[in-house]
Formats: structure tokens, C-alpha cells, sequence
């Protein structure tokens, strides 16, 4: 998947700057919310 990114993601480093963190962003939420289900 790491190969399918890279080829995906633009090459300019501002754009790819401006993606990632909303990827993790969204990533983190997930798993928080799966963490707060799982305790409730």
C-alpha cells in the first residue's frame, strides 16, 4: 500500500504536507472512537 501512496500523493512536498496530517487526523479519530466504544 506504501508503493500505491506514493504514487497516488502528488510529488510537490506542500501538497503532500497538506494531506498527511488530515489522513492521520482522521486515522487518530477512528481509533478513538473504536477505543470510546470499546470502554463504553
Amino acid at each position: 500500500m506504501t508503493g500505491a501512496c506514493r504514487f497516488c500523493w502528488p510529488s510537490s512536498a506542500g501538497v503532500s504536507s497538506t494531506i498527511r496530517p488530515a489522513v492521520r487526523r482522521e486515522v487518530i479519530s477512528v481509533l478513538i472512537a473504536i477505543v470510546d466504544h470499546e470502554r463504553v
